[in-house]
């Protein structure tokens, strides 16, 4: 799908008169920042689940009052 968005934009761009070949290097340059930003923002979400997780495990382990040291002795 990225392609064909290339493709629309690049018939876009040649239809306008001027500086063409500058505003396809923006149009990249920005899509490639955008899909980077999007990766960043997806592994963030995935840590912050991680650290939610982590946080439940420790609040558990303290109510039923679960220790390393209990845990460690049973494997």
């Amino acid at each position: 799908m990225a392609n064909k968005n290339i493709l629309i934009k690049e018939e876009i761009i040649r239809k306008k008169e001027g500086v063409a070949i500058l505003d396809l290097k923006k149009y990249r340059e920005i899509s490639k920042k955008l899909e980077e930003y999007q990766k960043k923002e997806k592994l963030l979400r995935s840590l912050e689940k991680f650290e939610n997780l982590a946080k439940w495990g420790r609040g558990f382990a303290r109510k039923k009052r679960i220790t390393q040291k209990k845990v460690l002795e049973n494997d």
